[in-house]
């Protein structure tokens, strides 16, 4: 971003998306607590956002100290297709025979 307002701009939709992956995400954890027990898939939930906000600093900060800046950016990006196709890939319904 070039200036202050285009970095709020990017903000506002970055928070968008999250509150759209958050809300579904809750969701089908729901749904599989119903097959697996609620505390299992609660307790698996909230390590795996938990892990990802104590690991993806660390791996962001690994990225730029091997390059540069600007390519923290890209890896994010890369990192965010990748979970949206593994979601897509993993969420996807049965087919019945």
């Amino acid at each position: 971003m070039h200036s202050l307002w285009q970095l709020v701009v990017l903000c506002v939709f970055g928070a968008l998306g999250g509150t759209l992956a958050l809300p579904a995400a809750s969701a089908l954890t729901v749904e599989e607590g119903r097959k697996y027990g609620m505390g299992s898939a609660l307790a698996v939930f909230n390590t795996a956002m938990s892990a990802g906000m104590a690991v993806g600093p660390l791996i962001g900060g690994a990225v730029v100290n091997a390059w540069e800046m600007e390519s923290a950016f890209y890896f994010g990006a890369g990192v965010g297709l990748l979970g949206t196709a593994l979601f897509v890939w993993y969420t996807r319904p049965e087919k019945s025979p």
